[in-house]
């Protein structure tokens, strides 16, 4: 009886060891929401759906939108989007996934946009004008449907809710930013940055701010604004202008955080971007695209294992909508349409 006991634990511990150096994702369904122009002898955008095969495609709302990506919220049932009235008023809506459901939330005749969800998804947070000399922050309480203004400064935009839900992350004068959600306790985070992105624990920060010869490069903080590291150095000077010298931007986590998917407009001359891929710690960078034709737009499906783009790399395609796996093979364009399809976002099943 000993020995079987003693065996039992030997398979056993074998078994655990196997299971943590060898962790077996489960794979993920999702649908892929992108903008598109199909709009005959129109270059007006709408949102639109398909199976991350490709399938199914079809139009979530009858209302164009504004060239920007659709914000799905974070339980996937719902997404916010902004559409341009006949008066060119910037509108803020509200919509199901399935396109019912819609409503307004707020307007302005000048700017109103960056709409990003809180945790639970009972709130929005987005950018307005109230008229040519004020602009501000505001949250919007889905329950409630009130309205609070939280910033009265015209250089405030792009707020998100920070991962522990009760601060707001947002930009301002070249700075990244926090204060409470009520709009108290205004503070700088990360002096100089911009294109930031929490991790998925919540405990970094990853951003874009200036680099050598004025190009953008892409770094890394603790979540207190701690320990910056400058994660990439690569920049092509402009042959324009002059500069700013193209670089980095755009990243991306993985749900590990254990690497980071970026766009560099410094593989190639001329600047056209190509989507990579590099350790947290920045080391390992690898480019996952070489096409000279704009690959961007990167987005990393819920179980890590792919990547949905936007490329013109089908030359039949002005811009396509990808998927390739994280290490960049098995690159295949998926919306196949002659116009414009880009901004994907993904939405969990």
């Amino acid at each position: 009886m000993k020995t079987f006991i003693i065996i039992f634990i030997t398979i056993f511990s074998i078994l655990i060891s196997c299971t943590k150096d060898n962790v077996v994702i489960k794979d993920i369904d999702f649908n892929i929401l992108f903008i598109s122009r199909r709009i005959n002898n129109s270059a007006d955008w709408k949102i639109y759906s398909m199976n991350k095969d490709g399938t199914e495609q079809k139009e979530i709302v009858d209302l164009t939108v504004r060239y920007d990506y659709p914000m799905i919220s974070n339980y996937g049932k719902k997404l916010l989007f902004v559409h341009n009235s006949e008066a060119w008023d910037y509108e803020l809506y509200l919509v199901n996934t399935d396109g019912s459901g819609l409503n307004l939330i707020d307007s302005s005749y000048r700017y109103c946009n960056s709409p990003a969800w809180s945790i639970d998804d009972t709130k929005i947070v987005y950018t307005k004008y109230i008229n040519d000399t004020t602009q501000g922050i505001f949250i919007y309480d889905i329950i409630s449907k009130s309205i609070n203004q939280l910033t009265s400064s015209r250089d405030c935009e792009s707020p998100v809710f920070s991962p522990n839900g009760k601060t707001i992350t947002y930009y301002q004068n070249s700075n990244i930013c926090l204060m409470n959600i009520d709009g108290s306790d205004k503070r700088i985070l990360l002096p100089n940055g911009g294109s930031f992105k929490w991790s998925p624990k919540g405990d970094k920060i990853v951003y874009t701010s200036e680099g050598d010869n004025r190009s953008s490069q892409i770094f890394l903080a603790n979540s207190n604004g701690s320990g910056a590291k400058q994660l990439t150095n690569s920049y092509e000077p402009n042959w324009d202008s002059g500069f700013p010298s193209f670089g980095n931007y755009n990243p991306q986590w993985t749900p590990d955080e254990s690497k980071i998917v970026y766009v560099s407009e410094a593989a190639h001359k001329f600047g056209n971007p190509e989507i990579f891929i590099m350790n947290s710690d920045g080391s390992n960078q690898i480019e996952l695209t070489n096409s000279n034709h704009r690959s961007e737009d990167p987005v990393i499906s819920p179980d890590g294992k792919f990547i949905v783009f936007a490329s013109g790399m089908n030359l039949n395609y002005n811009s396509d909508i990808f998927i390739m796996d994280i290490n960049g093979k098995n690159q295949n364009p998926l919306s196949k349409y002659v116009g414009d399809d880009c901004l994907p976002v993904i939405m969990k099943k």
